[in-house]
Parts: C-alpha cells; structure tokens; sequence
C-alpha cells in the first residue's frame, strides 16, 4: 500500500469521518436520553494525520486506507456499570457490529490484574441506515465506540497523561501504584452499582400499593406520604378524595408527631394506627385534610405525649381542646393541660400572635395539626 498517497485520501475523507461520528453521537444521545439511561458525554475524535501515518507503519497487514476502523472514534461515558451492558445493546442494536474486532478490554486484564478497563465496538452503520439518503455517504466507513464508566474514564485519562510524558514507560512502584488505584476504583465502580440498584429498589416500594413493602421502610417525607396516602386507600375512609403530594415542611407536625411518639418505621406508624383508627371512623367526613385523621390517632394513643407538643408554644385552641372532649373526659383533659401550663385561646392578641409565632420558630414548630 503505497502510503505517500495517504495525505490526498485523507484531505478528502476526514470530513467525512468527522461529519459520520457526529451523527452517531448524535443517534447514541438521543436513544440513550429516551431510554433514560444517564450518561457523563459522549465525546468524539477524529484521528490526525500523523497518528494515522503511524499505524499504518505498524499494520503491515493492511490493504487500504479503509481498513484503519479508528478513524473515527466516539467514547460514551456512563456514571454506573450496569448502564454499560444497556449501551452495548444499543450500539449492537443500531449499527453493524465487527464482533472480531470488538470485545471487553477487561478480559484482557486477567482475573489478578488491574488496569485499563472500557468496552470496544468497531462498527458500520448497517444496510438498512445506509439506504437513508442521509446516511449514503457513510458506506463501508468503519467507527469505533469505547464505552466506560466515569470512574474508569478518569483512572485512564490520569494514566495516560502522566504516563505519555514519560515516554510510556513508568517505574515499576509508579505503575504499581496506579494498578492498585485502578483496583480501588474498580470496586468502587462495583459498590455504585449496587447502591443505584438499591436505590431503584427503594423508590420502587416507596411507590408500592401493597403495605407489606413499606412496613420496614424508616420514616421520611416520601415513605410517610405513601403510607398515608395508602391508608386511606385501604381503608376506604377518604370521602373527600384528599390526597398528600408532598410535606415539604419537614418541621411541621406530621414529622414532630412521629419523633414525639418514637416512631422509627413505617411500621411504628402502622401498629398506632391500627390501635386506634378505629375510633374515629364515625368523624371521618368532619377531617379537612389527610393530616387531621394522622394526627387524631396519635392523639388518641397518648394524649400526655399529644399535649407535650403544644407546651412548645404554650396554648391550645378552643376548637382543638373541644375535638379532645370528644373523646376523653375534662378531667383528664384539664390533668395534662394544667402539667403543660396550657391555655385555651380562641383569639390572640397581636401581642400573643407574636408570643406564639416566637415560640414555634425556636421549636421549628410552624403547622396545626387540628
């Protein structure tokens, strides 16, 4: 192959390796952004002339400018190995793929080695694309696509920044040293993986309709807005069809109710409010959000530790003290009303409005629950 005639078929076909791997980027973004697989970039590169005049040096068993499948390269960057795996059945998917050209360079590692991890595709863009008239141009040309993860691009691209300026040629305790950060990172690529696995797994119970799979959950806003939202599906008790979409106030009382009465789990919550839901089915249609019927059952499950909440702002209502009568009689009412040094107010002063406002913003008290 005569190579001196290299520079006149390159000056003619790099612009259309550079215009063939910006429509896969461009093919590669959108299939992975519709299938929602989260990527870092997805950069590309045009092979320079010297660099290609070099290979060709080496590959004596070339026969045409066309058999360099380098020209073009593209590196999809993934935060999350198991995303991996989704890419390589894209690109196998959409494009003609040169298996004997393509494969995993970590197979190449050996099962005690550490080193330079991405996954190869040399490939073409298929019969059926290059029928497209705007893909005509682009027969026979070859790309390649590495794919790797975040982790592993970083470990490469230190390695070989550093190790370029050396020639290509470490120290041995150098070159150890970057192996056994590359086993670091590895693991932690591995350690990613599972968290994102788990994290799926949680958001998909958090979402569940079946109790069961939120029983063992801690409390936090998501996992108390399903519980509560599910109760009330369960139980048939929601006449009004209220519905919970967030508690983004995470100082008010649905989340001081909880910490006041120890719950930990959805299931603390659950035992509550199987002891003592039943009591209050029959005022069901009075409630004017989710919240009200939440916080009654605390009520009735210990009204000292009910009360022991509003001693932070020192006063109660006079339309809160009466739903209490409902269900407990005055003297016990007025036991736990007198311990907490509560009053009843009907309306405050601005003075007292003020006193009150004071004493919720220390306690980072700021909702009614009644």
């Amino acid at each position: 192959m005569d190579h001196k005639n290299f520079d006149q078929w390159y000056a003619e076909k790099a612009h259309l390796y550079d215009s063939l791997a910006q429509s896969v980027v461009q093919i590669l973004k959108s299939i992975m952004k519709s299938e929602k697989i989260s990527f870092v970039d997805v950069p590309y590169r045009i092979k320079t002339k010297d660099s290609c005049v070099g290979k060709l040096k080496k590959k004596s068993n070339y026969t045409s400018f066309e058999d360099m499948t380098d020209l073009a390269g593209l590196r999809i960057i993934t935060l999350v190995e198991s995303d991996l795996e989704k890419v390589s059945k894209i690109i196998s998917d959409n494009f003609n793929v040169h298996e004997e050209d393509s494969g995993d360079k970590a197979d190449l590692l050996g099962a005690d080695k550490f080193g330079y991890r991405s996954i190869h595709f040399v490939c073409d863009i298929g019969k059926k694309r290059e029928k497209l008239p705007e893909f005509t141009l682009y027969k026979d040309l070859c790309f390649e696509v590495q794919i790797r993860t975040a982790l592993s691009h970083a470990w490469a691209e230190i390695e070989h920044d550093r190790g370029y300026k050396l020639g290509g040629e470490l120290p041995a305790h150098l070159k150890r040293r970057f192996n056994l950060l590359s086993g670091l990172l590895e693991t932690a690529d591995l350690e990613f993986n599972r968290l994102t696995t788990e994290i799926e797994d949680y958001k998909n119970k958090v979402k569940s309709s079946n109790l069961e799979d939120l029983l063992d959950l801690d409390i936090n806003r998501l996992s108390l807005i399903s519980y509560l939202n599910l109760k009330f599906s369960e139980e048939g008790l929601n006449p009004k069809d209220f519905k919970i979409d967030n508690l983004e106030n995470k100082n008010g009382f649905p989340y001081i109710m909880y910490k006041q009465f120890g719950c930990e789990k959805i299931s603390d919550l659950e035992s509550i409010w199987s002891e003592n839901v039943s009591k209050i089915i029959e005022d069901w249609s009075e409630f004017e959000n989710l919240t009200a019927p939440y916080s009654r059952v605390f009520m009735l499950h210990s009204l000292d530790k009910y009360l022991n909440i509003f001693s932070w702002i020192g006063c109660i209502s006079d339309q809160s003290y009466e739903i209490l009568l409902k269900y407990y009689d005055d003297e016990e009412v007025n036991v736990f009303m007198s311990k907490y040094k509560l009053k009843i107010v009907s309306e405050l002063t601005d003075e007292e409005i003020a006193e009150v406002v004071s004493r919720m913003k220390k306690v980072k008290l700021l909702e009614n629950p009644l």
